[in-house]
């Protein structure tokens, strides 16, 4: 999420929400651009196809939903949910 998330921020000049989660136990989380893109105004073409999964479509997403570029290619892997790794500990 945090690869997604920090490159996205690099092509917003607001505090845009680029992705939230929501898990079954969990409230929502949001992610949000800082709102200080170096690349604010620079012109974006994302390039998808099958293998793109997880960061890429986040951030292809984000420009797509905020209209802040096109995307072109084929439809990716969508998987559609965010993995969190949690470690267990041995309860004896």
């Amino acid at each position: 999420m945090n690869a997604a998330t920090e490159i996205a921020n690099n092509f917003f000049s607001n505090q845009n929400l680029l992705v939230y989660l929501i898990g079954r136990k969990q409230p929502r989380q949001d992610f949000r651009s800082t709102g200080r893109g170096i690349l604010s105004s620079a012109r974006v073409v994302v390039l998808t196809d099958e293998g793109s999964a997880s960061a890429s479509e986040i951030f292809a997403g984000a420009m797509q939903d905020w209209d802040r570029g096109i995307v072109v290619g084929r439809r990716t892997f969508g998987k559609d949910w965010y993995r969190m790794d949690f470690t267990l500990m041995m309860v004896q």
